[in-house]
């Protein structure tokens, strides 16, 4: 739009300077509420990139310090005494974003040498826009669309008045900085002394792009390892100078080196251990990725042991699906416990704590090593609790469990009316086994939830999975019987006898 400037003008930066605030100036344009019916030809100017046109910042790859100008400004009437031209440039993903100021993002635009024919030549560096662009679609190498609208002010120092749009508001095809090594979907951790012996690593199956963060468990015997990380195109025959290796080989954290060196894990006795990838983690300005990782023990369960799991009972279990949030049913007799990595004393231990109320009084929450009087677990009354254990950073959550119940196809339905409800089994050693004769309506899936206020059901705490190895928060459980009524019995302590003795594993008794 062309606009031009008058008296009108003038008025409406006299305003401007009366309704300007003391506010510290951000370096955004201040304006003055006014209705945009400002006449033709103030200003006008050109798009340096038309659009549907490609901007190409990659190409500028080796010297991403020029100046790319993007539009070119063509007529300028005069100014008032003090006052001058601002452009900002606002980009979106889509043209209709562009009039959302939370979907788009602003820049003041820099003026640089005139280009031939035009008054004044604005633009950045092909670094600032490389950042704008992966500021609106994240680490990205494909080119992707870009709408562009440049709005023109007419500042004196905090003060502005909007003249309007100027050039043309459309799309191009951004193409930002290529990187270094084009990223996989599928990567591995390979013996460096034996590449034969490689552990697949996993993300959510979605693009690299969207999840760049992989994960591979795997024991670690007496012999350690010598690591790396190989790109799933060559797995079968690494190529050293495309795999990554750490930048410290003995660091359990940091940055990976393409090319880089093996990485080393020893240990005294076999242990697993996780060792996780984000393969797209860019530098600051998004002209490069440096990849980085972080190696910890991997658990399979947690297990609380101790005289408040009643002394000689067998310990509860505390089992997880991403070998960082751990989560089951423990009860609790108010004596002290702790968490540990066996079901006997003499490994890793998390205590050293007492819980306390939390802020809505719903649960109890405390963190590991901020003391208690005996260095044990303690602070809960008597009861059974929905346990939930963040073995990175330390905090764990009890929360009081009043129902335990069985959902779903095959026990009658997933409304929440359909539920059957567990009672504490009376011919147990411990409060911890629950049982009920469950009439099952039809093979299908089922899955035990925890309710902490039956009148207001949720599923914030179920275990779901094999009906042998059931996991907190796991996949639905499949009924394969015979349909009729069966007695279901579960204990969330480990079994001392029978077919699951001292096994770290939850499991249904179906008769």
């Amino acid at each position: 739009m062309k606009l031009r400037s008058n008296i009108w003008l003038l008025g409406v930066l006299a305003v401007g300077i009366a309704a300007c605030s003391d506010d510290e100036y951000t370096g955004e344009p201040q304006v003055t509420p006014q209705p945009d019916v400002l006449p033709a030809d103030a200003v006008s100017g050109t798009d340096v990139y038309a659009p549907g046109s490609l901007f190409d910042v990659n190409a500028e790859k080796t010297d991403l310090a020029k100046m790319m100008p993007v539009l070119n400004i063509s007529r300028l009437d005069e100014q008032p005494a003090g006052y001058d031209l601002q452009v900002s440039m606002l980009v979106a993903k889509s043209e209709a974003d562009l009039s959302n100021p939370a979907a788009r993002i602003d820049t003041v635009l820099t003026e640089l040498p005139a280009q031939s024919g035009a008054l004044r030549s604005l633009g950045l560096s092909a670094e600032a826009f490389n950042v704008l662009f992966h500021r609106l679609y994240g680490p990205s190498d494909a080119a992707q669309p870009m709408a562009v609208r440049f709005d023109a002010y007419s500042v004196k120092d905090q003060t502005s008045a909007l003249l309007g749009t100027v050039g043309t508001t459309g799309t191009v095809s951004f193409k930002p900085v290529q990187y270094a090594y084009s990223p996989e979907n599928s990567y591995w951790i390979v013996n460096a002394d034996d590449p034969s012996v490689r552990y697949e690593m996993k993300n959510s199956g979605a693009s690299v792009w969207s999840d760049p963060k992989f994960s591979a468990v795997f024991d670690v015997d007496l012999e350690g390892i010598n690591w790396k990380v190989v790109p799933g195109s060559m797995v079968a025959n690494p190529v050293a100078a495309q795999c990554f290796g750490p930048e410290v080989a003995e660091d359990t954290e940091g940055s990976l080196v393409l090319g880089g060196q093996p990485g080393t894990i020893n240990v005294v006795q076999k242990e697993p251990y996780m060792i996780s990838i984000n393969i797209t983690n860019p530098n600051d300005n998004y002209t490069e990725l440096r990849p980085t990782y972080d190696i910890k023990l991997a658990y399979e369960v947690v297990y609380i042991l101790g005289n408040a799991q009643g002394g000689d009972v067998a310990p509860a279990v505390l089992t997880t699906k991403d070998y960082v949030n751990y989560g089951g049913f423990v009860a609790f007799s108010g004596w002290g416990c702790k968490m540990t990595d066996k079901p006997s004393w003499g490994g890793a231990e998390w205590a050293n704590f007492a819980f306390t109320v939390s802020e809505d009084g719903k649960s109890y929450t405390g963190t590991v090593g901020s003391g208690s009087s005996s260095g044990n677990i303690e602070g809960l009354p008597d009861g059974i609790y929905a346990w939930v254990f963040n073995i990175l950073s330390g905090e764990v959550t009890a929360t009081p469990i009043k129902q335990f119940e069985l959902i779903g196809t095959a026990t009658g339905g997933w409304g929440d009316a359909d539920v059957q409800v567990l009672q504490p089994a009376t011919d147990a050693a411990d409060c911890a086994t629950f049982s009920a004769d469950i009439n099952f309506t039809s093979t299908g899936e089922f899955k035990l939830r925890g309710q902490a206020d039956p009148a207001a059901p949720n599923w914030a705490f179920s275990l779901g999975g094999e009906l042998d190895n059931l996991i907190w928060d796991g996949s639905n459980s499949n009924f394969t019987g015979a349909v009729g009524t069966h007695k279901v019995t579960i204990s969330f302590n480990v079994v001392k006898e029978g077919a699951f003795a001292d096994a770290p594993r939850l499991h249904y008794v179906i008769e």
